[in-house]
């Protein structure tokens, strides 16, 4: 691992003692999409943008956006649950 930014610094930091308590409401549903998926998505936006170049000079930016959809999220509650199975086993 490279670095600890979002919710993996949180179990780290929960698993070492450091962070005791989270002030976070948890039914709040995270939107976590893996990083291969968010590469893809670039690359293919990347190849769209190109190829629609080619056919229309818009002098306006393409703007992107990529997130999970409601059907795929998940509640901060579901993800703590699932960290405490993973402690038990």
């Amino acid at each position: 691992m490279d670095n600890f930014n979002g919710p993996v610094a949180l179990f780290i930091g929960g698993g070492k003692g450091v962070v005791r308590v989270v002030y976070i409401d948890p039914i709040t549903r995270s939107d976590y999409i893996p990083v291969d998926i968010v590469t893809k998505i670039m690359i293919v936006a990347a190849w769209k943008h190109g190829s629609k170049m080619k056919e229309t000079r818009n002098d306006l930016p393409f703007v992107y956006n990529c997130v999970a959809s409601h059907s795929s999220t998940v509640t901060y509650e579901t993800v703590l649950q699932l960290g405490f199975d993973a402690l038990k086993k």
